[in-house]
């Protein structure tokens, strides 16, 4: 019995010291997430990308749950009076849960279950990140995605990453959504992935652009509106909400205003999309 009970004193002692001193959360302060989501349309090949980045900034308090709010912006810096929240999240005994901030679904999900992950790992490695031992974890009931402790799902992710819902785009495009980098705030970057991207504008001080091609620059944001600019042919345009759905749709003769309440959309003009802010 005794013996037994010692087993038991030990197996707690590891699982503290595991979970303690050597398991890095994901949800926590101080740290920013750079992100890609790539855009491929199947009508003309073009590619386009959107570079957002993700910080945890301030707890909110929902049916007894404290929950860290997760900022999604494009540009070098947070601002949170400007900025969006677009889910809160929160971490207990290495699960992550996800509440989204969305009229669509705000129901809570699991995102990350760490003890599962570690149990069903094919290969688990140590890297040092920042003067810290942190584990890559290759799950081969993940469809062998690579995890890294602190960070996340670190290979191609089609769909959402944990901190925010997907944009939706219409039928005839394709993406891909990649975590990039994890930066310190007010800092270097500590790790870069496979994915990261040297020509994320907010790296080297610009503000992030959006998109590129020409049907990019055919549509923006202003107060109260958004204004497309259809030339002289006209020019299809869609605005989609973050919950995929349809804002607004038609055909814009020259310069036109589209009255929209104040969020952030999705504008896809002439099969090129952006994001785009009402204020």
């Amino acid at each position: 019995m005794k013996r037994f009970i010692l087993l038991l004193s030990l197996i707690e002692v590891f699982m503290f010291s595991v979970s303690s001193k050597e398991y890095l959360p994901i949800v926590r302060e101080g740290v920013e997430w750079g992100n890609c989501r790539q855009y491929g349309y199947a009508d003309n090949g073009n590619v386009s990308y959107i570079f957002f980045r993700n910080q945890f900034k301030g707890d909110s308090i929902v049916e007894g749950k404290t929950y860290k709010k997760c900022y999604q912006y494009s540009g070098k810096e947070l601002n949170p009076a400007t900025d969006e929240v677009v889910s809160l999240m929160r971490e207990e005994n290495g699960k992550v849960y996800v509440k989204p901030v969305s009229d669509y679904d705000c129901s809570e999900y699991l995102a990350y279950d760490y003890e599962s992950i570690y149990a069903n790992a094919e290969k688990t490695e140590e890297i040092e990140i920042d003067g810290q031992k942190r584990r890559l974890i290759s799950n081969e009931t993940s469809r062998n995605r690579l995890f890294l402790e602190g960070l996340g799902v670190i290979d191609d992710f089609d769909g959402q990453t944990i901190f925010s819902l997907p944009l939706h785009e219409p039928c005839a495009c394709m993406w891909s959504e990649y975590i990039t980098y994890e930066k310190k705030v007010g800092g270097d970057i500590v790790y870069k992935t496979a994915f990261f991207n040297p020509s994320d504008p907010a790296l080297a001080g610009r503000e992030a652009v959006i998109a590129d091609g020409a049907g990019c620059g055919r549509v923006q944001g202003t107060v109260g509106a958004a204004i497309v600019d259809g030339g002289d042919g006209g020019e299809s345009y869609a605005i989609f909400r973050t919950d995929g759905s349809v804002a607004a749709a038609g055909v814009a003769e020259g310069r036109t205003t589209i009255p929209l309440p104040a969020g952030i959309y999705v504008a896809s003009v002439g099969g090129k999309a952006r994001r785009i802010a009402v204020r």
